[in-house]
Protein backbone atom coordinates (compact mmCIF):
# COMPACT_ATOMS: atom_id res chain seq x y z
CA UNK A 1 0.00 0.00 0.00
CA UNK A 2 2.78 2.18 0.75
CA UNK A 3 4.33 1.36 -2.29
CA UNK A 4 0.85 2.52 -4.35
CA UNK A 5 0.70 5.67 -2.67
CA UNK A 6 4.45 6.76 -3.42
CA UNK A 7 3.66 6.37 -6.68
CA UNK A 8 -0.02 7.44 -6.74
CA UNK A 9 1.47 10.86 -5.21
CA UNK A 10 4.62 11.26 -7.79
CA UNK A 11 3.72 9.54 -11.16
CA UNK A 12 2.50 12.90 -12.06
CA UNK A 13 5.54 14.87 -12.06
CA UNK A 14 7.78 13.05 -14.08
CA UNK A 15 7.06 11.36 -17.40
CA UNK A 16 10.13 9.62 -19.15
CA UNK A 17 10.07 6.61 -20.32
CA UNK A 18 11.95 3.59 -19.21
CA UNK A 19 15.36 3.33 -20.63
CA UNK A 20 15.12 2.02 -23.94
CA UNK A 21 17.61 -0.59 -26.19
CA UNK A 22 20.02 1.28 -28.18
CA UNK A 23 19.12 3.05 -31.09
CA UNK A 24 21.55 2.56 -34.28
CA UNK A 25 20.35 6.52 -34.81
CA UNK A 26 21.23 7.84 -31.25
CA UNK A 27 24.86 8.29 -32.10
CA UNK A 28 27.63 8.16 -29.08
CA UNK A 29 30.64 10.11 -28.74
CA UNK A 30 33.12 11.02 -26.09
CA UNK A 31 34.05 7.77 -24.71
CA UNK A 32 38.10 7.93 -25.83
CA UNK A 33 38.04 11.08 -23.55
CA UNK A 34 38.99 8.54 -20.73
CA UNK A 35 40.04 5.52 -22.44
CA UNK A 36 42.78 7.64 -23.72
CA UNK A 37 43.37 10.62 -22.34
CA UNK A 38 42.13 10.33 -18.90
CA UNK A 39 39.60 12.82 -17.12
CA UNK A 40 39.07 16.20 -18.65
CA UNK A 41 39.93 19.24 -16.36
CA UNK A 42 37.45 22.00 -16.42
CA UNK A 43 38.26 24.89 -17.89
CA UNK A 44 36.92 27.16 -14.94
CA UNK A 45 35.76 26.83 -11.32
CA UNK A 46 32.05 27.36 -11.86
CA UNK A 47 30.25 27.79 -15.24
CA UNK A 48 26.28 27.92 -16.25
CA UNK A 49 25.04 28.14 -19.00
CA UNK A 50 21.14 28.44 -18.55
CA UNK A 51 20.27 31.68 -19.81
CA UNK A 52 17.12 31.87 -17.76
CA UNK A 53 14.61 32.29 -20.40
CA UNK A 54 12.19 30.37 -18.76
CA UNK A 55 11.28 28.25 -15.43
CA UNK A 56 8.87 25.40 -16.22
CA UNK A 57 6.42 23.62 -13.36
CA UNK A 58 5.36 20.75 -15.54
CA UNK A 59 2.90 20.50 -12.52
CA UNK A 60 0.51 17.16 -12.60
CA UNK A 61 1.75 16.69 -16.34
CA UNK A 62 3.56 13.89 -17.50
CA UNK A 63 5.59 16.31 -19.85
CA UNK A 64 9.64 16.23 -18.43
CA UNK A 65 11.06 15.23 -21.74
CA UNK A 66 9.52 18.58 -23.41
CA UNK A 67 10.41 20.13 -20.37
CA UNK A 68 13.93 20.10 -20.03
CA UNK A 69 14.54 19.04 -24.11
CA UNK A 70 12.52 22.61 -24.55
CA UNK A 71 14.82 24.04 -21.82
CA UNK A 72 18.13 23.09 -23.50
CA UNK A 73 16.62 24.23 -27.00
CA UNK A 74 15.59 27.32 -25.93
CA UNK A 75 19.54 27.91 -24.43
CA UNK A 76 20.72 27.29 -27.91
CA UNK A 77 18.86 29.66 -29.90
CA UNK A 78 18.05 32.34 -27.21
CA UNK A 79 14.29 32.50 -27.64
CA UNK A 80 11.22 30.99 -26.35
CA UNK A 81 9.72 27.40 -27.36
CA UNK A 82 6.28 26.33 -27.29
CA UNK A 83 5.66 22.80 -25.06
CA UNK A 84 2.24 22.62 -26.09
CA UNK A 85 3.37 22.47 -29.83
CA UNK A 86 6.03 19.75 -29.11
CA UNK A 87 3.70 17.86 -27.01
CA UNK A 88 1.09 17.74 -29.66
CA UNK A 89 3.31 16.84 -32.46
CA UNK A 90 4.53 14.19 -30.30
CA UNK A 91 1.13 12.57 -29.93
CA UNK A 92 -0.25 12.95 -33.29
CA UNK A 93 3.17 10.81 -33.80
CA UNK A 94 2.08 8.30 -31.14
CA UNK A 95 5.47 9.13 -29.35
CA UNK A 96 3.87 10.52 -26.57
CA UNK A 97 1.28 9.02 -24.15
CA UNK A 98 -0.35 10.14 -20.40
CA UNK A 99 2.65 8.14 -19.29
CA UNK A 100 5.25 10.53 -20.88
CA UNK A 101 7.71 10.05 -23.62
CA UNK A 102 11.55 8.99 -24.65
CA UNK A 103 14.37 11.08 -24.58
CA UNK A 104 15.36 10.45 -28.63
CA UNK A 105 12.06 10.93 -29.76
CA UNK A 106 12.27 14.56 -29.02
CA UNK A 107 15.92 14.80 -30.23
CA UNK A 108 14.42 12.72 -33.30
CA UNK A 109 11.45 15.10 -33.54
CA UNK A 110 13.58 18.49 -33.19
CA UNK A 111 15.74 16.73 -36.18
CA UNK A 112 12.77 15.69 -38.25
CA UNK A 113 10.28 18.58 -37.88
CA UNK A 114 11.51 21.56 -35.36
CA UNK A 115 9.19 23.12 -32.41
CA UNK A 116 7.40 26.47 -32.45
CA UNK A 117 8.41 29.69 -30.80
CA UNK A 118 6.25 30.28 -27.63
CA UNK A 119 3.71 33.30 -28.51
CA UNK A 120 1.45 32.86 -25.49
CA UNK A 121 2.49 31.59 -21.58
CA UNK A 122 1.84 28.14 -21.25
CA UNK A 123 -0.67 26.75 -18.62
CA UNK A 124 0.48 23.30 -16.95
CA UNK A 125 -2.53 23.73 -14.96
CA UNK A 126 -4.51 21.83 -18.05
CA UNK A 127 -5.58 18.08 -18.60
CA UNK A 128 -3.12 16.18 -20.18
CA UNK A 129 -5.88 16.01 -23.11
CA UNK A 130 -6.13 19.41 -23.33
CA UNK A 131 -2.30 20.19 -23.10
CA UNK A 132 -1.47 17.59 -25.90
CA UNK A 133 -4.47 18.39 -28.35
CA UNK A 134 -3.67 19.08 -32.12
CA UNK A 135 -5.78 22.38 -31.83
CA UNK A 136 -2.21 23.04 -30.23
CA UNK A 137 0.33 22.18 -32.99
CA UNK A 138 1.42 25.42 -34.68
CA UNK A 139 0.18 25.97 -38.70
CA UNK A 140 3.68 28.74 -38.94
CA UNK A 141 5.57 25.73 -40.30
CA UNK A 142 8.14 28.41 -41.33
CA UNK A 143 8.93 28.88 -37.96
CA UNK A 144 8.27 25.53 -36.39
CA UNK A 145 11.64 24.68 -39.20
CA UNK A 146 13.78 27.44 -38.39
CA UNK A 147 14.27 25.57 -34.82
CA UNK A 148 15.28 22.47 -36.27
CA UNK A 149 18.34 20.77 -34.79
CA UNK A 150 20.76 19.62 -37.67
CA UNK A 151 21.25 16.37 -35.41
CA UNK A 152 22.22 14.73 -31.82
CA UNK A 153 23.84 12.95 -30.13
CA UNK A 154 24.46 10.95 -26.60
CA UNK A 155 27.39 10.26 -24.38
CA UNK A 156 27.78 8.16 -21.28
CA UNK A 157 31.53 10.02 -20.64
CA UNK A 158 31.17 13.10 -17.65
CA UNK A 159 34.18 13.74 -19.41
CA UNK A 160 32.58 14.70 -22.69
CA UNK A 161 29.60 16.66 -21.01
CA UNK A 162 32.33 18.43 -18.87
CA UNK A 163 33.75 19.90 -22.45
CA UNK A 164 30.61 20.54 -23.66
CA UNK A 165 29.77 22.76 -20.53
CA UNK A 166 33.41 24.34 -21.63
CA UNK A 167 31.86 24.62 -24.95
CA UNK A 168 28.91 26.85 -24.15
CA UNK A 169 26.48 23.71 -24.48
CA UNK A 170 23.80 22.24 -21.82
CA UNK A 171 22.70 18.94 -22.50
CA UNK A 172 19.30 16.68 -21.68
CA UNK A 173 19.39 13.44 -19.80
CA UNK A 174 17.39 11.21 -17.87
CA UNK A 175 17.38 9.58 -14.27
CA UNK A 176 15.20 6.96 -11.95
CA UNK A 177 13.10 9.32 -10.12
CA UNK A 178 11.81 8.26 -6.44
CA UNK A 179 9.56 9.77 -3.56
CA UNK A 180 12.37 10.61 -1.97
CA UNK A 181 13.47 12.83 -4.40
CA UNK A 182 10.66 15.43 -3.67
CA UNK A 183 12.94 17.46 -1.71
CA UNK A 184 16.63 18.20 -1.90
CA UNK A 185 18.92 19.08 1.30
CA UNK A 186 20.80 21.76 2.45
CA UNK A 187 23.60 21.29 -0.42
CA UNK A 188 20.64 20.51 -2.94
CA UNK A 189 22.00 16.81 -3.16
CA UNK A 190 19.29 14.58 -3.74
CA UNK A 191 19.45 11.07 -1.27
CA UNK A 192 20.35 8.48 -4.00
CA UNK A 193 18.58 5.55 -4.35
CA UNK A 194 19.16 1.73 -5.18
CA UNK A 195 16.16 0.39 -5.00
CA UNK A 196 14.13 -0.76 -8.47
CA UNK A 197 12.64 2.70 -9.74
CA UNK A 198 8.71 2.89 -10.51
CA UNK A 199 9.37 5.95 -12.78
CA UNK A 200 11.87 8.11 -14.54
CA UNK A 201 12.18 11.59 -14.99
CA UNK A 202 14.29 14.08 -17.61
CA UNK A 203 16.66 17.03 -16.53
CA UNK A 204 18.79 19.55 -18.27
CA UNK A 205 22.34 19.96 -17.23
CA UNK A 206 23.04 23.31 -16.92
CA UNK A 207 26.67 23.73 -15.94
CA UNK A 208 29.21 22.52 -13.16
CA UNK A 209 31.45 24.10 -9.85
CA UNK A 210 33.97 22.68 -8.85
CA UNK A 211 33.80 24.16 -5.76
CA UNK A 212 30.50 23.65 -3.93
CA UNK A 213 30.90 23.73 0.02
CA UNK A 214 33.92 21.47 -1.05
CA UNK A 215 32.30 19.06 -3.55
CA UNK A 216 32.97 19.22 -7.69
CA UNK A 217 29.65 19.01 -8.82
CA UNK A 218 27.43 19.24 -11.98
CA UNK A 219 24.29 21.53 -11.92
CA UNK A 220 20.81 20.11 -12.73
CA UNK A 221 18.02 22.37 -13.87
CA UNK A 222 14.28 20.49 -12.96
CA UNK A 223 11.08 21.58 -14.01
CA UNK A 224 8.89 21.54 -10.77
CA UNK A 225 9.44 25.40 -10.09
CA UNK A 226 11.77 27.65 -8.41
CA UNK A 227 10.54 26.83 -5.06
CA UNK A 228 11.91 23.22 -5.90
CA UNK A 229 15.26 22.33 -4.55
CA UNK A 230 17.76 25.17 -4.90
CA UNK A 231 16.47 27.71 -6.85
CA UNK A 232 14.70 24.80 -8.66
CA UNK A 233 17.92 23.02 -9.01
CA UNK A 234 19.77 20.25 -7.68
CA UNK A 235 23.68 18.76 -7.61
CA UNK A 236 25.29 15.97 -8.80
CA UNK A 237 28.55 15.05 -7.40
CA UNK A 238 31.24 13.93 -10.26
CA UNK A 239 31.84 10.83 -8.77
CA UNK A 240 28.08 10.00 -9.20
CA UNK A 241 27.33 10.58 -12.82
CA UNK A 242 26.95 7.22 -13.41
CA UNK A 243 24.81 6.39 -10.64
CA UNK A 244 22.55 9.21 -11.22
CA UNK A 245 22.75 9.10 -15.37
CA UNK A 246 24.10 6.55 -16.91
CA UNK A 247 21.19 4.41 -17.81
CA UNK A 248 20.45 7.28 -20.21
CA UNK A 249 23.18 9.12 -21.10
CA UNK A 250 23.28 12.55 -21.98
CA UNK A 251 21.83 13.86 -25.05
CA UNK A 252 23.15 17.18 -27.16
CA UNK A 253 22.34 18.91 -30.17
CA UNK A 254 24.92 19.24 -32.87
CA UNK A 255 25.20 21.66 -35.79
CA UNK A 256 27.25 18.50 -37.49
CA UNK A 257 25.03 17.26 -40.78
CA UNK A 258 23.73 13.23 -40.06
CA UNK A 259 26.14 11.29 -42.46
CA UNK A 260 29.08 13.55 -40.74
CA UNK A 261 27.86 12.45 -37.09
CA UNK A 262 27.07 8.57 -38.41
CA UNK A 263 30.83 8.38 -39.13
CA UNK A 264 31.96 10.34 -36.13
CA UNK A 265 29.94 7.88 -33.84
CA UNK A 266 30.86 4.72 -35.60
CA UNK A 267 35.11 5.59 -35.41
CA UNK A 268 35.08 8.12 -32.12
CA UNK A 269 38.33 6.60 -30.52
CA UNK A 270 39.81 4.96 -33.19
CA UNK A 271 42.21 6.09 -35.81
CA UNK A 272 41.17 6.04 -39.62
CA UNK A 273 43.09 6.56 -43.06
CA UNK A 274 41.76 6.67 -46.17
CA UNK A 275 42.09 3.85 -48.72
CA UNK A 276 44.09 6.02 -50.80
CA UNK A 277 45.80 8.66 -49.03
CA UNK A 278 48.58 7.46 -46.12
CA UNK A 279 47.24 10.32 -43.54
CA UNK A 280 46.08 8.78 -40.24
CA UNK A 281 43.38 10.74 -37.97
CA UNK A 282 42.35 10.10 -34.21
CA UNK A 283 38.53 10.74 -34.52
CA UNK A 284 37.70 12.54 -31.10
CA UNK A 285 34.85 14.47 -30.27
CA UNK A 286 33.26 14.50 -33.80
CA UNK A 287 36.79 15.74 -35.36
CA UNK A 288 39.68 13.86 -37.36
CA UNK A 289 42.71 14.62 -35.48
CA UNK A 290 46.04 14.23 -37.52
CA UNK A 291 48.70 11.97 -35.95
CA UNK A 292 52.32 13.47 -36.31
CA UNK A 293 54.30 10.35 -36.82
CA UNK A 294 54.39 7.00 -36.14
CA UNK A 295 56.05 7.18 -32.81
CA UNK A 296 52.93 9.62 -31.45
CA UNK A 297 51.04 6.83 -32.94
CA UNK A 298 52.28 3.90 -30.65
CA UNK A 299 52.70 6.44 -27.78
CA UNK A 300 49.00 7.11 -27.85
CA UNK A 301 48.32 3.16 -27.54
CA UNK A 302 47.93 2.11 -31.07
CA UNK A 303 49.92 0.14 -33.53
CA UNK A 304 49.59 0.04 -37.40
CA UNK A 305 47.14 -2.79 -37.31
CA UNK A 306 44.74 -0.97 -35.27
CA UNK A 307 43.99 1.84 -38.18
CA UNK A 308 40.93 1.67 -40.00
CA UNK A 309 41.39 2.03 -43.93
CA UNK A 310 38.03 3.90 -45.08
CA UNK A 311 36.28 5.91 -47.37
CA UNK A 312 38.00 9.23 -48.70
CA UNK A 313 34.28 10.39 -48.40
CA UNK A 314 33.93 9.45 -44.94
CA UNK A 315 37.50 10.98 -43.95
CA UNK A 316 36.07 14.37 -46.19
CA UNK A 317 32.86 14.15 -43.72
CA UNK A 318 34.48 14.98 -40.22
CA UNK A 319 36.08 18.67 -39.48
CA UNK A 320 40.03 18.69 -39.19
CA UNK A 321 40.95 19.25 -35.45
CA UNK A 322 43.99 19.89 -33.78
CA UNK A 323 47.00 17.92 -35.02
CA UNK A 324 48.45 15.14 -32.54
CA UNK A 325 51.80 15.59 -31.65
CA UNK A 326 53.62 14.03 -28.61
CA UNK A 327 52.75 17.15 -26.02
CA UNK A 328 49.32 15.58 -26.57
CA UNK A 329 50.19 12.23 -25.43
CA UNK A 330 48.86 11.15 -21.78
CA UNK A 331 51.76 11.34 -19.11
CA UNK A 332 50.84 8.08 -17.82
CA UNK A 333 51.55 6.82 -21.18
CA UNK A 334 54.80 8.92 -21.62
CA UNK A 335 55.91 7.01 -18.53
CA UNK A 336 54.75 3.36 -19.65
CA UNK A 337 56.57 4.48 -22.97
CA UNK A 338 59.86 5.05 -21.08
CA UNK A 339 59.66 1.85 -19.12
CA UNK A 340 59.42 -0.13 -22.20
CA UNK A 341 62.32 1.55 -23.96
CA UNK A 342 64.53 1.20 -20.96
CA UNK A 343 63.77 -2.37 -20.39
CA UNK A 344 63.90 -3.07 -23.69
CA UNK A 345 66.93 -5.12 -25.28
CA UNK A 346 66.84 -3.61 -28.65
CA UNK A 347 67.11 0.13 -27.85
CA UNK A 348 68.61 0.90 -31.26
CA UNK A 349 65.26 -0.64 -32.84
CA UNK A 350 63.19 1.79 -31.02
CA UNK A 351 65.34 4.89 -31.68
CA UNK A 352 64.47 4.04 -34.90
CA UNK A 353 61.25 5.12 -34.36
CA UNK A 354 61.52 7.20 -31.42
CA UNK A 355 64.74 9.00 -32.02
CA UNK A 356 63.18 12.50 -32.08
CA UNK A 357 62.28 12.46 -28.65
CA UNK A 358 65.64 12.05 -26.52
CA UNK A 359 63.66 12.58 -23.10
CA UNK A 360 61.60 8.82 -23.36
CA UNK A 361 65.44 7.36 -23.30
CA UNK A 362 66.20 9.38 -19.99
Amino acid sequence: MLQFLRKLFTKQRTGLLPPEKHDPRDYTLGWSFSQIFGSYTPKSESKDNDKGIGSRNQLRLNVCVICSGNSCKEDDENVQLDDEDMAAYLRSKGQLSVVGSSLSSYQKALVDRGVATRKTPIDYSQSWQLFTDKSKLSTDLADVASHKSKSFYKTHDLNKVLEEIDNGKVGQTGMAWYSEYNRTNNLGFLPYQSYAPTMYHAVKIRGYNTNHFGYKVLRVKNSFGKGWGIGGDFYVKFEDFNKFFGQFGVYFSSDMPKDALQVASLYEGKVIKSKTKPNCYLVKGGQKHGIQNSAVLMALGFSFSLIQSIEQYEVDLLAEGKLMTMDDVPYQNIENLKQIIKSSSDKEKLKKIFGDYPMLFT
